[in-house]
């Protein structure tokens, strides 16, 4: 036989040998995805004839895709081939469909393996459908995507640390940084790494890649990426050295601000690196957005003081935007209840004194968003909780849609899902980033209409992180960072 020498049949399988042996989860996201097609085929073969011939196709199919699943498997870095060398395997993947895997003798760096699919064994309507055997590299495959596919991954993608300033001599490169193999302070799990147990310190930790998205080749140009529609993200945090002040995950218009910049004062850790004037002076300019995760209270005072951020409780969620351009000038970016105000133009985007006809300012008459603390209804946007300092992986995921209103203005609905679990399990899609996510209500959720000035300047953002410590230290892990655009 000439070509690929596919196979109906599997002449193994006149002596069945050991009953079929369930996979690993690994098995199944695999199975789940491969046999898709085939689910589909057979939807259209029962019910466009009962003809025999129709039905056999349809077994046949199961059988190739369950073939297929099989060879998925044998590549994925989850498989040990060496365990299986010199062996035949059945692994059944429910609904009457299974495969049978044939390892062989390692050769070089590979080992032989031969894959047929089975669609109802012992029954009439038994297909086979054989694969021919090929070299397998342990671990070549790529790792089935839970997220249902993502466009932005750190650790993975190009990062830079920006604005990064300490206290102490010596550790503002340290304050952010990403663990991965080779790291001295690798173990096993890739992670971004925020505070590194100091005081006094802020930085921030940017996306900087470029990439082809929705193709689109010039979606992500250097970290600044095309707002669109917004996103869907998924991440995983673990506070493993208790103290302060917290992070943001935040997402900065690029049109006034680089991944250079960052936020940030060295005796406000509150600010978070995300409010503050940083190393530049100008810090992190609006129209920006951030959900931070605080771990300290800060309660009242003036904007520029200490202990001014009007926390209520000692560790939160919420969602923060800026204050005002001119008079607190940064430092009122993510103090709850400021902003909502309107600029008479006599200001510059960076807080400076505008120099011309303050009615010919892009600012003149646009209206700051305002950071609402609201705890209940249907729009919530400040959660107390307990457990962020208990050293635990905690999950977030967080959904974001953009439009653009008739007069110009943004339309935008944000929700946020912190350790989404039903019945003490982590909620079911919870990681998948491919549809929006509804089978739990959110911890936070908000729609607002941004002005048709601020609006305009996220049309383009930066995404990353914003940290900061005061007298206190921190360490804060993020793991599985992941974010996929809306088509």
């Amino acid at each position: 036989m000439s070509g690929h020498h596919e196979v109906f049949g599997c002449p193994a399988l006149l002596n069945r040998g050991p009953s079929p042996r369930r996979g690993s989860a690994l098995l199944y996201v695999i199975a789940s995805i491969v046999l898709l097609g085939a689910v589909g085929g057979g939807v259209a073969y029962f019910s466009s004839s009962s003809s025999v011939s129709n039905v056999a196709k349809t077994a046949h199919n199961q059988a190739y895709y369950a073939a297929v699943s099989g060879l998925r498997y044998a590549e994925a870095p989850g498989t040990d081939l060496a365990a299986l060398e010199n062996s035949t395997t059945t692994y059944s993947l429910g609904n009457n469909v299974a495969f049978r895997m044939t390892v062989g003798a390692k050769a070089a760096s590979a080992y032989p393996v031969t894959v047929c699919g089975i669609y109802g064994a012992g029954t009439s309507m038994e297909a086979n459908h054989q694969l021919p055997s090929v070299p397998v590299i342990p671990g070549s495959g790529e790792e089935p995507d839970e997220y249902g596919g993502y466009d932005i991954s750190i650790p993975g993608d190009a990062y830079q640390i920006a604005g990064a300033k300490s206290a102490h001599a010596g550790m503002a490169n340290k304050l952010n940084d990403v663990v991965t193999e080779g790291h001295p302070d690798y173990a096993g799990t890739e992670y971004i790494r925020l505070g590194n147990r100091t005081t006094q310190g802020f930085a921030c930790l940017w996306f900087n890649d470029t990439k082809t998205i929705l193709e689109d080749t010039t979606y992500c140009q250097n970290g600044v990426c095309k707002f669109g529609k917004g996103f869907r993200l998924y991440l995983e945090l673990q506070v493993v050295s208790a103290g302060a002040d917290g992070f943001t995950l935040s997402f900065v218009n690029a049109a006034n601000n680089t991944v250079s910049d960052c936020g940030g004062d060295l005796d406000m850790g509150e600010l978070l690196g995300y409010g503050g004037p940083g190393v530049s002076g100008r810090g992190l300019r609006p129209a920006k957005i951030a959900i931070e995760f605080d771990t300290y209270e800060n309660g009242s005072g003036t904007c520029g003081s200490a202990g001014s951020r009007n926390d209520d409780d000692d560790g939160h969620i919420a969602y923060s935007y800026w204050g005002s351009i001119d008079g607190c000038k940064t430092y009122d970016d993510n103090l709850h209840g400021a902003g909502g105000t309107t600029n008479d133009g006599r200001s510059t985007i960076d807080g400076g004194e505008y120099s011309g006809n303050r009615t010919r300012n892009p600012l003149y008459n646009s209206v700051n968003m305002n950071n609402t603390k609201t705890k209940t209804g249907t729009n919530i946007t400040y959660k107390k909780v307990t457990n962020l300092e208990d050293n635990t992986v905690h999950t977030v995921r967080m959904e974001v849609t953009r439009a653009t209103n008739a007069n110009g203005s943004g339309a935008y609905t944000m929700k946020t899902w912190l350790d989404c679990t039903v019945g003490g399990e982590p909620c079911e899609g919870i990681k998948k980033l491919t549809e929006d996510f509804a089978a739990k209500t959110p911890d936070l959720v908000t729609s607002f209409t941004m002005d048709k000035y601020f609006h305009g300047l996220l049309n383009t953002f930066l995404v990353g992180f914003t940290q900061a410590t005061g007298a206190s230290a921190q360490e804060v892990h993020l793991t599985n960072f992941r974010l996929k655009f809306r088509e």
